[in-house]
């Protein structure tokens, strides 16, 4: 490396524009020729690193920073936490229990019970009147039959 890589570094023009992680005064005496002429090239680069070094640290640092204040506060993830676990529960209040379900189980089971066994009572019952109404015809058959024949 040479002296000639230092003249790359573009200085802030004043302290106003000063931001915390660039090092403006590292960087205007690297630059600068009344204090640093008489200084070994060698001593300047290694300022030229520091600089580099600091100066990729501040903008990492920056980068953090951005980030940190999107983080949510334990603040804002209680209030969160707090909102979701109350809809969780106006949930869970809102459902019905093992108990609950076991009576409806048992009353739609009753209910279906007597279903059938009315549905059994009256079909036995048309079995019944359908028997005997065949039992008749078996009768009035057997009656004409014997008078067709005795005639």
């Amino acid at each position: 490396m040479s002296i000639h890589t230092l003249d790359k570094i573009t200085p802030l023009k004043d302290d106003t524009e000063a931001d915390p992680y660039n090092p403006t005064m590292v960087l205007n005496l690297l630059q600068g020729t009344n204090d640093w002429a008489s200084i070994q090239d060698i001593v300047k680069l290694t300022f030229k690193a520091i600089f580099d070094v600091v100066k990729s640290h501040g903008e990492a640092l920056r980068d953090l920073e951005s980030i940190v204040k999107e983080i949510p506060t334990r603040v804002d993830l209680s209030n969160l936490l707090s909102t979701k676990l109350g809809d969780f529960n106006k949930q869970l209040d809102s459902k019905i229990t093992a108990e609950e379900a076991r009576q409806i189980t048992l009353e739609t089971n009753k209910s279906m019970g007597m279903q059938i066994e009315e549905y059994v009572a009256n079909t036995t019952k048309k079995i019944i009147s359908l028997s005997s109404d065949l039992a008749k015809m078996g009768d009035d058959i057997e009656s004409k039959a014997n008078k067709v024949s005795v005639a």
